[in-house]
């Protein structure tokens, strides 16, 4: 699975359990773009926050 495929599912994820790409920066301490921009696979972000970000979305 590539690396678009796997953002975007969790991408999915996030939308229907309701989460707002604002809230996930706040708890990443990143802006709202930069989510966005890591969804569509356009940035990488670091892997600790790349684990906060699902964690965050699995626990929801």
């Amino acid at each position: 699975m590539e690396k678009q495929d796997i953002r975007m599912n969790w991408k999915l994820q996030r939308v229907k359990k309701g989460i707002k790409v604002k809230e996930i920066a706040q708890i990443l301490k990143v802006s709202s773009a930069f989510i966005s921009r890591y969804e569509r696979a356009q940035v990488d972000m670091r892997i600790s926050n790349e684990k906060l970000y699902r964690k965050f979305i699995e626990n929801y």
